[in-house]
């Protein structure tokens, strides 16, 4: 009998030596085992190790990010990374129903108030400017690639822009350095804050983190658990454009990868500082997937999965649905719940001019006096894809950038819904509409309900002879015309148009007040200097007939 391994054997027990005595490092290996269930999942869940989390100082206590120096020009950063997109082409005759503002005289209100939020001077780390932010019982979390900062609801900065690593101190790459990408949530279940962004040394490189925050407590501007999960050690698998979603059994994300992949992170054991870890599946779907984000008083129904959505082919919505099983994950599954085909018709593929692959066309967006357009990010779903359950019935809410022209010419519009089940039913399309009023251009929205069933969507305009890219919203009663929305209302005008680069914001926020349920924030970018890079703006409004029949004041509700 030989007395020795084979060197294979040799060189794969050094390599699981290795990775367990990397110093300071919590790789997370990803096992992957087999789903089941009536619909099982064509690659299988894979599973994260558990990691430890550190606890970061207190927010207020971190510097602020150093600012630019003034007429530097802003580096482009996270660059596009279209993956397995296929556009759904629409041919000519292929046509929508697009809203008239003629038709539709309706009342969207007033801004209540507006602020200047944190800008390329001040908040750095480049172009285009991912723009997001959340709103709690006290205090709007703002997040801009790399930076963050915490305002009072009166619009007084208490802390930051602060640099996002600042958060880390276990010497990964969470803690070393920013690759944006971010995503801030209010957790109303827990009455607590979710930050995060991705990290990495390059997207074709690996390790790639997703480093995830949680506040201690209520108050934003204090002590977070901080967790750095490695979820690839795949050179070809960067988890690109993560987007999250609260729900009672999890974190949930959708990432852009090779493939589109759909994750949950423990957020039971996350909110109370224990080792966490998470699940992830990749799956054949059409396009980037967005998970359901809660909102309102009321938690989903018990076992409830999270649901996420995309774009499909044939004017149809996809949407999944991912049950998550800590305890085997084997039973977890994320399987396709149905095609939801839109009655009004839609079209994704707004930069249309090198069919088949739109994605190589990033150029769509005209301004005024200038050759430069700008990107639509028309192939993903926005964020956010909100949940709110109405007792009654259960909503899902979100919007994406379509085409609005059945021709061969491109028209930048909103196609926002609503989608509804009764009774633990099916899901159908309950609502739905084409929002492109005149021929200015309409792209990158957010789309909310408030505790009424109004909605309102937010989205930045531009043309290309006088109107330069700015802020503007509208708003729908539940009460309105199905498919219809009011006269929109500019929340902020730009200054001048974009001239640095054809990068706009890769998403922007519109959230709903906790406190009482009715008043709507948004934020998302505008340019005042081109010179001095781009500048970020927070607004909220609120529908006046919002809660009068009940004068009910929600605040946080608590499951731990």
């Amino acid at each position: 009998m030989k007395c020795c391994w084979p060197k294979v054997v040799i060189v794969l027990i050094t390599m699981v030596i290795m990775l367990y005595l990397v110093p300071g490092a919590n790789f997370t290996k990803i096992t992957p085992v087999k789903a089941q269930g009536p619909e099982p999942a064509a690659q299988g869940v894979s599973v994260g190790e558990p990691v430890t989390p550190g606890v970061s100082p207190p927010v207020w206590s971190l510097p602020q990010v150093e600012p630019e120096q003034p007429g530097q020009p802003p580096a482009i950063v996270n660059p596009r990374q279209p993956g397995g997109y296929v556009p759904d082409v629409k041919s000519p005759g292929q046509a929508s129903t697009v809203q008239s503002l003629v038709q539709t005289p309706l009342k969207t209100p007033a801004v209540n108030l507006s602020f200047d939020g944190i800008d390329f001077q001040t908040g750095g780390s480049g172009e285009p400017p991912d723009t997001v932010g959340d709103v709690g019982p006290n205090h709007y979390v703002q997040m801009v690639n790399s930076s963050f900062a915490i305002y009072n609801k009166t619009g007084t900065k208490l802390t930051g822009p602060t640099n996002i690593n600042s958060l880390w101190s276990d010497g990964t790459l969470c803690a070393t350095q920013n690759a944006g990408d971010p995503i801030v949530l209010y957790d109303r279940l827990a009455d607590r804050w979710m930050l995060s962004q991705f990290n990495h040394t390059n997207s074709s490189t690996a390790p790639f983190y997703q480093c995830i925050a949680v506040s201690q407590t209520a108050d934003p501007t204090g002590t977070y658990y901080t967790y750095s999960f490695v979820v690839s050690n795949d050179n070809a698998v960067f988890n690109d454009y993560g987007k999250f979603g609260i729900w009672p059994d999890g974190y949930y994300m959708g990432a852009n990868e090779a493939g589109f992949t759909a994750y949950v992170f423990d957020r039971q054991n996350m909110l109370t500082g224990a080792a966490a870890t998470f699940q992830k599946f990749n799956e054949a779907a059409s396009n980037f997937m967005l998970p359901s984000d809660l909102d309102g008083a009321t938690a989903p129904p018990a076992n409830t999965p999270n649901y996420f959505y995309t774009m499909g082919t044939g004017n149809a919505m996809e949407l999944w649905a991912f049950h998550v099983d800590w305890t085997i994950p084997a039973n977890s599954t994320f399987s396709k719940v149905t095609d939801l085909t839109s009655g009004i018709g839609f079209g994704f593929d707004v930069c249309p001019a090198d069919p088949p692959n739109k994605a190589t066309s990033l150029d769509c967006i005209p301004q005024p006096g200038v050759a430069q357009k700008l990107d639509a990010i028309g192939e993903w779903p926005m964020f956010r894809f909100q949940y709110r359950n109405h007792g009654s019935h259960e909503s899902l809410v979100g919007n994406f950038t379509a085409d609005m022209d059945a021709t061969a010419s491109d028209h930048a519009g909103i196609h926002w819904f609503e989608l509804r089940r009764v009774g633990g039913g099916n899901w159908s399309i309950f609502n739905e509409g084409n929002y492109a009023p005149d021929a200015s251009e309409r792209w990158l929205g957010s789309a909310a309900m408030d505790k009424d069933g109004n909605i309102a969507v937010g989205y930045s305009v531009s043309n290309g002879t006088d109107l330069v890219p700015s802020i503007r919203y509208a708003t729908r009663l539940a009460s309105t015309t199905a498919g219809q929305l009011g006269a929109e209302v500019t929340l902020y005008a730009g200054s001048n148009p974009q001239t640095s680069s054809n990068r706009w914001g890769d998403y922007s926020a519109m959230t709903v007040d906790p406190a009482d349920d009715c008043t709507f924030w948004y934020t998302t970018e505008y340019i005042q200097n081109s010179a001095n890079g781009w500048r970020t703006r927070i607004g909220n409004f609120k529908i006046p007939t919002c809660g009068t029949s009940s004068g009910t004041v929600y605040l946080p509700l608590i499951i731990k």
